[in-house]
Formats: structure tokens, sequence, C-alpha cells
């Protein structure tokens, strides 16, 4: 079975200085249709502009992972961790017991995808950072990383007119997101901030050069 959800149908906030694109509930964006999957609650995308940012804020029992889209992001914690995100860094926050952090776009602003997931037990927080290859085929998360969330997340690069298959491990559900692009995924199109919820296998063909996120989640 696959769910649609398209980029249109997002939830909006914007601001002088960012605009957010909402999958799920999320602040001030309410929809009771829409209020996370299974262990996924936020995947919100972010347009920050240059040199602004998050002030100083916490979180608590929640794992919070950044991908960078574009931009660089500049990030400071409470743990000691000051870090810089590139084009295609990963950053995952294990808030646990609690985190203050602070996140500021650098001079060309910041596009990225923010993503929460309900951990297993409230540990002890702690921050890691994963820079990915970006080669055409899948290229996972790191599993340490995502050791406390019952998911895996691994993100597809696909060339355009090429054919990607996903096989769904059994026991999981995944939500798809196309970061980029535009795609026939199991006869459905596809493009740019489109989402879909599925429990089985498929086939992308790109019609163009394309991006897409994938998220596992054990149903159990």
């Amino acid at each position: 079975m696959l769910t649609l959800r398209k980029s249109g149908e997002r939830g909006t906030t914007t601001t002088k200085w960012l605009e957010s694109k909402h999958t799920f509930s999320f602040g001030t964006y309410q929809d009771s249709e829409h209020d996370g999957f299974k262990r996924l609650k936020v995947l919100n995308e972010d347009w920050i502009a240059p040199n602004t940012g998050f002030n100083l804020h916490e979180h608590k029992n929640m794992e919070i992972i950044t991908y960078m889209i574009n931009g660089t992001l500049e990030h400071l914690d409470s743990i000691g961790n000051q870090t810089t995100l590139r084009k295609k860094d990963v950053q995952h926050i294990s808030a646990g017991t609690g985190i203050l952090h602070q996140e500021y776009a650098g001079d060309k602003g910041a596009h990225l995808l923010q993503i929460w997931i309900l951990p297993e037990q409230n540990i002890k927080p702690r921050h890691a950072q994963q820079a990915l290859l970006h080669r055409p085929g899948w290229e996972p998360f790191s599993v340490e990383m995502l050791k406390n969330t019952q998911c895996s997340i691994s993100t597809a690069i696909i060339k355009s007119r090429m054919t990607e298959n996903y096989a769904l491990p059994k026991g999981t559900c995944a939500w798809l997101q196309v970061v980029v692009g535009k795609l026939m995924i199991n006869g459905l199109t596809v493009s740019s901030g489109d989402g879909l919820a599925t429990d089985e296998s498929l086939k992308m063909v790109a019609a163009q050069d394309s991006e897409v996120l994938a998220i596992e989640i054990r149903k159990n």
C-alpha cells in the first residue's frame, strides 16, 4: 500500500527569516490526519535566511536528525559541541534527558530537512555528525547514530532516466521523502517535497536527476 502526501498539502510557517514546510503536525500547524508516521513525528523542510537562525532552546526525549540540502548551518550545544554542517552532512542529536542548542545559517543561508523520531529510551544526551559521499545508489546514515530509534535512514541518488529499486526489509514500513527531482514510484508521479508511506518494495524511475530519503521503521 502506498499513501502519497503532496508537497503543496504540507503545512507552512513563514517568518522574516524562516520558511518551513511541515509534513506532519508541528507548532501552530496541527492536522489530525497527519500527526506523524509511527515513531516518525516531525519531518520539516526549512529554508533559513543568511546569518539568522534558532536561538538557544531546549529539547528532551527526542532523536533529532538534520540533513543539509544546501548552505551551511552552525551548531552549538550545552554538551560542548560546536560544529558546521555543510551540503549533504547529517547531524544527529539524542536529546535524551535534556540538551540546549542553537543553529544559525551561514552567509548563503541554509536549506535542510529536520526529522524527529521518538526514542526507545530517555538516554544521556549525545551528538554525532556524518558526511555523506553522495554517490549514485543507496547510502545509509550511520547505524550508530540511530541505534536508539528502531529506525534506519538512507538516501538514494538517482540519475535522470535511471532506475533504482527499494527493497523494504521484512517487518518494516517506510516513509520516503523526495528531496529533489521528479520520479515515477510504482506508477505514481512524485516531485520535490512529496512524501509517501509504504509497506511494500518500490521501483523508482527518475525523469530527472533526483534524490530520495527513506526512513524505515520497525513495525513491532
